[in-house]
Formats: C-alpha cells, sequence, structure tokens
C-alpha cells in the first residue's frame, strides 16, 4: 500500500498474494474497465474494495463439493451464487461506469476548451478586419474631403492623415460659413 496524489494504492503483487490468488486473477477482473488491464501495478482504493468483495464473496459462497449437475444444488445455495455473481457484474459495471463518465468529462471539457479557444481566435480576426475597414473608409472620406476642399476658393488645407475626419468636416462647414457670409 502506498499513498500518492490519487489516494491510497495497493501493489497488485501484494493483493494477489493476500488472497491467494495470482497476478493474472486480479489483472483478469479488470479485463474490461481498464486499458492497461494486462500490464497495471496498482489498484486504487475502489478497485481494491471491489477485488476483496469478490474473492471474499467467492470464498464465503464456495461448495465443498460442486455437484456435476446445477440440479442437485440446493436452491438456497443457488441464489447465494447468482446472488454473488450479480454483485461481482454489478461491482465491474460501476466501475466501468465511473471511468466511462471520466473519460466523457474529459472529452467535453477538451472541447469547450477547442470553442472557447476557436472563439477567442475568431473575435480577434473581426477586430482586426474591422479596424482595417475602419481605417480605408475613412482614408475614402478624406480623399472625398480633400476633393471637395480643392474646389474651394480659397483652398482650405485637409489633413489626409487626420484620425477624425468629422473634424475635417466641421472645419470644411466653418469655411463654407465664412465665405457665404462675406
Amino acid at each position: 500500500m502506498s499513498n500518492n496524489k490519487t489516494g491510497i494504492q495497493y501493489e497488485i503483487s501484494n493483493v494477489a498474494e493476500e488472497f491467494d490468488k495470482s497476478v493474472d486473477d486480479i489483472r483478469v477482473l479488470f479485463l474490461e474497465v481498464r486499458t492497461d488491464w494486462d500490464t497495471f501495478k496498482y489498484l486504487t482504493q475502489a478497485e481494491y474494495e471491489f477485488v476483496a468483495k469478490t474473492f471474499k464473496g467467492a470464498a464465503n459462497n464456495q461448495l465443498a463439493i460442486t455437484p456435476s449437475n446445477p440440479a442437485e444444488i440446493p436452491l438456497d445455495v443457488q441464489e447465494k451464487i447468482v446472488l454473488s455473481a450479480s454483485q461481482i457484474l454489478g461491482q465491474k459495471l460501476t466501475l466501468s461506469i465511473e471511468r466511462e463518465i471520466q473519460l466523457n468529462d474529459a472529452l467535453q471539457e477538451l472541447k469547450n476548451q477547442v470553442i472557447i479557444s476557436n472563439t477567442i481566435n475568431s473575435q480577434r480576426a473581426l477586430a482586426q478586419n474591422l479596424e482595417q475597414i475602419r481605417h480605408g473608409v475613412e482614408g475614402e472620406y478624406l480623399s472625398a474631403i480633400s476633393s471637395l476642399a480643392n474646389k474651394l476658393a480659397p483652398q482650405v488645407e485637409v489633413d489626409p492623415n487626420s484620425d477624425d475626419p468629422l473634424a475635417e468636416v466641421a472645419k470644411l462647414k466653418q469655411e463654407l460659413g465664412k465665405q457665404l457670409v462675406k
């Protein structure tokens, strides 16, 4: 038994020895639950409890002599065997479901991170595009304002690099207003 970041872990060889089983007997219990069932070396607390229930339950329900005909087994012993088997299958199913939930949660978390990343990248690209469009449109307005300013007598100078096209329009209106008053 050892402690690590994920909690108590049991070395498979020690567990096998404790229940007088082989390491392979322990590993076979996890055939459908763990992808590393044939190589893992440690059991979690839940897995250890599953092994303990499996082998202790089997020891409590074993018959000294197994009849060749199942009909010869007394009904109450048959019920215990079925109950024990269903508990073992239920425990395996529970472990399998827990693993599937963990994998599904991890996958959903990854999907959410990808969506967030894509959204942020799209927003950045959109902001850049809008800024380029704004500069292009303002440049066109400044060109038009400059063209109109050239038609005035006396000419009004327009700053083609102005960040505020509206200020340039206001300046032209002011000059036009002065010329109309004259």
